[in-house]
């Protein structure tokens, strides 16, 4: 259900310190309802995104035989990363842009 997929999410980023969790209603071709997931930065107090989810469409399951409900998200673990490590731009840690030297001088500290 939905109520068990938001508690899935607030449990998991509760993990990393992430308790405010705002949930916004978003479009996703697969999923419906589908969710954009927004945390408190713990340092500077902004949203940011944190993830997205939703329940998979009954057209989607039906031609591989699935029957009920199915959770579908997307955990964004490069934010998470992007906090644990203290990087202030995304492509620090990947792309053709990521600074080799702090992934492998970075602490983190999970």
């Amino acid at each position: 259900s939905v109520r068990d997929l938001m508690g899935t999410f607030e449990e998991f980023y509760r993990q990393f310190g992430i308790t405010d969790i705002q949930f916004k209603p978003h479009y996703n071709p697969y999923t419906e309802p589908s969710f954009e997931l927004f945390g408190e930065h713990p340092e500077t107090g902004e949203l940011i995104e944190i993830g997205n989810s939703g329940i998979f469409r009954e057209e989607v399951l039906s031609p591989l035989g699935v029957e009920g409900d199915v959770m579908a998200w997307g955990l964004a673990l490069e934010r998470l990363a992007m906090l644990a490590t203290g990087a202030e731009d995304i492509r620090d840690l990947h792309g053709t842009l990521a600074d080799l030297q702090f992934l492998r001088e970075a602490e983190v500290p999970y």
